[in-house]
């Protein structure tokens, strides 16, 4: 189960940008840090192991009540459908074990069924829940319902080919976990199957430039069974699965990343630490 954490929480821990080139340095210098996690009591297994690593020290192999670290030879396929959420550091490593949690649950050959759930990577505040309480936004997580065939057609000074221009999608709703609904979100369904989008950046840029141009164009979705912990940031799981990659971070940045998603946890927390 997902819930939200109170905003507050983030300061001082949250993870910088994956692109250099997007980080404001707001977190350089915080005016608050966060010392304590107030949600396990001090005893919690998965406090004293988010203390160890915020303290430098390495992840050795444990099998408590909370807590299970193993090495990354124990990783088996029932721990990433035994989780709530799994937590990984590349895009690269989320494709991947995405549709390795799919073929488990019988998915194979289907891009997309009622039940499965997406998480949103951008903001899109135009698109609101039915009780206008949510919008869509980067992180956002639901359960897929009432899938419909739908088409994107680009503009002809776009692309100039006429197949280039009809982008293949699907219209869904999204039912959150407390039961909101986000209505006709766009999923391309090649994103679903490559992880990668038909329209570049440059594409996005004329399109959102050109003041003619206002028809929906897809949202930014993906499978959400696993997803990276920078968007996991601001949310919590019941049951957390943990894949630690050595790349791409540096040994004090990987370190403020693995006490980031050790603290997604509420009651079980599984690690696969990296060799």
């Amino acid at each position: 189960m997902r819930k939200d954490l109170n905003k507050k929480k983030k300061i001082g821990l949250q993870l910088p940008p994956i692109s250099k080139n997007d980080d404001n340095h707001l977190l350089d210098h915080p005016h608050v840090f966060l010392d304590e996690i107030m949600r396990q009591a001090k005893e919690s297994e998965i406090i004293q192991v988010s203390m160890q690593i915020r303290d430098g020290e390495p992840l050795k192999e444990f099998h408590g009540k909370e807590v299970q670290i193993f090495n990354a030879a124990d990783l088996t396929e029932g721990m990433l459908t035994w989780a709530d959420v799994t937590l990984c550091a590349t895009n690269k490593k989320r494709i991947g074990y995405n549709n390795n949690v799919r073929k488990q649950l019988g998915y194979s050959g289907k891009l997309l069924v009622p039940g499965e759930r997406l998480i949103c990577l951008h903001n899109y505040d135009d698109k609101v829940s039915d009780s206008e309480e949510a919008s869509l936004t980067n992180g956002t997580i639901g359960t897929v319902e009432n899938i419909r065939e739908y088409e994107v057609i680009l503009p002809y000074w776009l692309k100039e080919s006429e197949s280039e221009r009809i982008i293949p999608c699907y219209k869904v709703d999204l039912r959150l976990d407390n039961n909101d609904i986000i209505r006709d979100v766009i999923v391309e369904k090649q994103m679903l199957a490559t992880g990668t989008s038909v329209l570049t950046g440059s594409d996005l840029y004329k399109l959102r430039k050109n003041k003619r141009f206002h028809d929906p164009l897809p949202n930014d979705v993906a499978y959400g069974y696993v997803i990276t912990t920078h968007k996991s940031q601001g949310s919590q799981f019941d049951k957390v699965l943990i894949i630690e990659e050595g790349f791409p971070f540096e040994n004090e940045e990987h370190k403020r990343w693995l006490y980031t998603a050790v603290t997604r946890a509420v009651d079980k927390l599984v690690i696969i630490k990296k060799d």
